[in-house]
């Protein structure tokens, strides 16, 4: 009896398991800047679930980018705070399974006591992520026929 195709199954589902896991995962990401447009590296990011009040801190790179992968699906609250700027809270972020949500941040000048609070939608248009829908297209043939 030949073992190696019941071993050989077995080491693929053992495989797709983990994968299979990060489905319910997504992620935030986005640059900070000053009203002038330049970038502000070191700037410290706080990604808070709203829903469990889990917090995710990520600090800005010298490009002012930062990401955060593998966040559980969920409504998120996105907090930025730097030396010498105004805090800026974004809540109300819906991140949906394998999304990629881009929330960018431009702080003015002030006191860091002062807070500026953002509760928008945000439009779902993943400018980050580089999948494309299926496009449906009507045979327009038949129609004027």
């Amino acid at each position: 009896m030949n073992t190696r195709l019941p071993v050989a199954l077995l080491i693929a589902l053992l495989l797709a398991i983990p994968g299979v896991a990060q489905l319910d995962r997504g992620t935030i990401t986005g640059m900070v800047s000053d009203s002038t447009g330049a970038v502000i590296p070191g700037a410290k990011v706080t990604i808070r679930n709203q829903g469990t009040g889990v917090l995710h801190p990520v600090v800005t790179t010298a490009a002012g980018q930062y990401t955060m992968p593998n966040l559980p699906n969920g409504v998120y609250s996105v907090t930025f705070e730097a030396q010498g700027f105004k805090q800026l809270v974004v809540r109300d972020v819906e991140l949906g399974a394998t999304e990629v949500r881009r929330v960018d941040a431009v702080l003015d000048l002030g006191a860091v006591t002062e807070v500026i609070d953002v509760s928008a939608e945000m439009p779902r248009l993943a400018t980050d992520a580089p999948e494309v829908a299926p496009v449906f297209r009507a045979a327009r043939w038949w129609i004027f026929r």
